[in-house]
């Protein structure tokens, strides 16, 4: 339930702040997370993040293009990058769980939280 709740006051607060504009920020998001899903997990992070380095890249370059340099779309920008980088290092790391020879190093506690 707070989940639920979360995601919708999130949408809800982007599109009252940013308007119609804030689907860009949610078609940023979504562009990575099907690499996410169909690549194998060790080959995910230099693909994931090129795409929002890309992303983030282009909305900053049309904003500057277009002459609106108030910085509001390039903090949304500048706020997906490192979130799409760290979600797929905590991806890539969650394997490390189930790996026998990686894993080996994780202390007792490591392993319970998982």
């Amino acid at each position: 339930m707070r989940k639920w709740y979360s995601t919708i006051t999130g949408l809800l607060l982007g599109f009252y702040y940013q308007g119609v504009s804030y689907l860009v920020v949610i078609l940023h998001f979504s562009c990575v997370y099907p690499v996410m899903k169909y690549l194998p997990r060790e080959k995910t992070i230099f693909p994931v993040v090129f795409l929002a380095g890309l992303g983030t890249a282009i909305r900053c370059f049309f904003n500057f293009y277009e002459g609106n340099l108030d910085g509001t779309l390039r903090v949304q920008a500048a706020a997906i990058l490192p979130r799409c980088h760290m979600a797929v290092c905590n991806y890539q790391d969650a394997g490390i769980v189930d790996d026998p020879v990686k894993g080996k190093h994780l202390e007792q506690f490591e392993r319970d939280e998982c």
